[in-house]
């Protein structure tokens, strides 16, 4: 069930993260909408099948924001990007929203690393 506070409908805060070749980490944020109203838990598991080791996903590919560090070394780097967590976030009018959580959920399904 959808998470409410005061009457409002929360959306969903899809975090993640860069880890370079040196341990050094961005980590970045994107909000979706929740119009089937599912579980931070189901949402996870969907997630989480959707990437390779449950974790990694090319950001480019699916829509995200890359989240590379200047001194990018295509040597020592990668593309791959690390699912952290899912959260509620409360919508507002600054918040940018990319799309539903199903719709992002089948990007990562049709993109998946192998």
């Amino acid at each position: 069930m959808n998470k409410e506070i005061f009457g409002v409908k929360m959306n969903i805060c899809f975090s993640y993260l860069y880890r370079d070749a040196g341990n050094f980490k961005n980590f970045g944020e994107a909000n979706f909408t929740n119009p089937n109203e599912f579980s931070l838990e189901n949402l996870s598991a969907r997630i989480k099948l959707a990437l390779l080791d449950e974790t990694y996903f090319d950001a480019y590919m699916v829509g995200l924001p890359e989240l590379f560090f200047e001194d990018y070394d295509d040597e020592l780097d990668h593309d791959w990007h690390e699912f952290e967590l899912l959260d509620y976030v409360q919508g507002n009018s600054e918040l940018v929203i990319l799309s539903s959580i199903d719709d992002f959920i089948l990007r990562l399904e049709n993109n998946k690393l192998t």
